[in-house]
């Protein structure tokens, strides 16, 4: 694996997504290196972002919702784009 890249995004080619890091109901694992590890793990996958969770929202009825950690694996590797959404990486 390449060092991991903060603010940075690896678009396209999503093979598998997981909303589930989690350590417990309602406990969010705020850390990009399990979905590293998961990549690592994937023979398929060649790249993965983590979607760094309360960087981005959505608004409810007039309430603020953080969107939760999300990891992407991706098929390909992209040049990542710069956005603060995301910490990502690839396979050497």
């Amino acid at each position: 694996m390449t060092p991991m890249q903060g603010n940075r995004d690896q678009p396209g080619s999503t093979i598998f997504y997981s909303f589930l890091l989690t350590a417990g109901p309602g406990n969010p694992v705020k850390d990009p290196r399990l979905c590293q590890g998961e990549c690592a793990e994937n023979g398929t996958c060649r790249a993965w972002s983590y979607h760094v969770p309360d960087r981005e929202y959505e608004v409810k009825n007039g309430k603020i919702i953080p969107h939760a950690p999300m990891c992407w694996l991706k098929s390909n590797k992209v040049d990542p784009k710069e956005d603060w959404c995301c910490s990502s990486g690839v396979k050497k």
